[in-house]
């Protein structure tokens, strides 16, 4: 079995053994190629035969709900039942598989069965009915004892169903390896995500504090512009002015990669054009380093390629020469 490292070292017994029954079972199918490979080509035959009987038995009794309906019902569940036992007595090589076993024998067979398919679900409230030869009975059942003894009876099924291996070995260890390349892709999907995101630029301006040359009356604080929210309204919204300008403290020095101005979403954006994007190492020299004039919104933003030039300031101001103001959602510097 596969080495659970560390884990090892403070986990339970009980939980070890679940874990590598969890992985046994779920993706190499052990337990399931142990059960397939025991019984014949006859044997999984009848075998699929009687689940298929109980199943047809199940899908009867699933739509009879109505009270005149709840004696049909449970006799065809308790067929079902009788059916699959059979089924499992087949795959032991206890029946031949041809007829069902008497009720009473296959309640006996279950507490065997138990012993080697693992606890089942809560039924000995059932034994009285399952036990029973007499049609009858199932008349006898009152709404309440119906209500009470049908989830479980149903629990019961779908246990002795889930029991059954009526796959071939050669199948199991198809199915076996397409899960285990399925987890395998799944780890390396996750690997190169994880990497991606190790490897990925950060965002220098969240929450870096911002400054802008107005704030139009009751708009956010110019912080809005470096909250991580892209798409509302505007973050910061200048007043109407000649050159207004929005700028980012980013702190330190750093190589930029890239600027990505959000624009705001209600509308009006062109009103903002054109933008110019500045840097500056001192916060009182600015260099030019892009202009845009063509519209751009929240969902399709203006990105400014820098390839790692240096700067700690950043700034965008309206650069024609009529007044104009800035509205935008949010301004995202990538670098190192």
């Amino acid at each position: 079995m596969l080495g659970l490292g560390g884990f090892d070292n403070f986990a339970s017994p009980a939980v070890k053994r679940f874990l590598r029954e969890l992985l046994s079972e779920r993706f190499l199918l052990r337990r399931a190629e142990r059960r397939a490979s025991g019984c014949s080509i006859d044997q999984r035959g009848k075998m699929r035969f009687l689940l298929a009987a109980a199943r047809a038995r199940q899908r009867a009794a699933a739509g009879l709900r109505g009270p005149e309906e709840r004696a049909p019902a449970f006799r065809l569940l308790a067929e079902a039942f009788a059916i699959l036992m059979t089924a499992h007595a087949t795959a032991r090589g206890e029946s031949d598989g041809e007829r069902t076993m008497p009720a009473e024998e296959a309640w006996e067979k279950l507490a065997a069965l138990a012993e080697a398919l693992g606890t089942p679900p809560e039924h000995a409230g059932l034994a009285a009915f399952l036990k029973s030869t007499e049609v009858l009975d199932a008349d006898r059942l009152t709404a309440r004892e119906a209500l009470a003894l049908r989830p479980a009876l149903e629990g019961l099924l779908g246990w002795l169903e889930a029991g059954l291996e009526v796959r071939t070995v050669r199948r199991i260890r198809v199915y076996r390896v397409l899960r285990l390349v399925g987890v395998a892709s799944a780890g390396l999907t996750l690997l190169v995500a994880t990497l991606a995101w190790a490897l990925a630029p950060a965002n220098l301006a969240y929450e870096k504090p911002v400054r802008s040359s107005s704030i139009f009356p009751r708009t956010p604080d110019p912080g809005g512009a470096t909250d991580g929210v892209r798409g509302r309204g505007f973050g910061v919204h200048t007043v109407f002015e000649h050159r207004p300008w929005v700028e980012i403290d980013l702190g330190a020095s750093h190589s930029l990669s890239e600027v990505v101005v959000y624009h705001r979403s209600d509308g009006f954006q062109a009103e903002s054009l054109p933008l110019t994007l500045e840097l500056s190492e001192d916060g009182s020299n600015y260099v030019e380093v892009a202009t845009r004039r063509e519209l751009f919104t929240a969902n399709d933003p203006w990105r400014a390629k820098l390839g790692g030039k240096r700067a700690r300031w950043v700034r965008l101001i309206v650069s024609k020469k009529d007044k104009g103001y800035i509205a935008v959602s949010e301004i995202e510097v990538y670098g190192k």
